[in-house]
């Protein structure tokens, strides 16, 4: 799409925000007016193993509201991830 990354400078600028922020969020860059969020999920050796993610419409879901969904993503990706052994440093 027009929003897709297609230069290895935004990759690469784009990569360290996800690890700043700890969400890699695609932003209407695979299907125009969807959103897409997802956080790791880590296993007891802390390698991420696996993530949890979720696609919402840019038309009914709007930043604040993402932002909810986001901090309850992370909240999960915490628990499944102890759960599985992980504890953070």
């Amino acid at each position: 799409t027009a929003r897709t990354i297609d230069s290895e400078e935004a990759y690469l600028r784009e990569l360290a925000a996800v690890r700043a922020a700890g969400v890699a969020i695609d932003n209407e860059e695979n299907e125009p007016g969807v959103r897409c969020a997802a956080v790791p999920l880590y296993n007891h050796e802390g390698r991420v193993t696996a993530a949890l993610s979720i696609s919402t419409l840019t038309t009914g879901v709007d930043e604040a509201e993402l932002e909810s969904y986001i901090a309850l993503l992370k909240q999960a990706a915490t628990d499944i991830s102890a759960q599985m052994g992980y504890r953070a440093k």
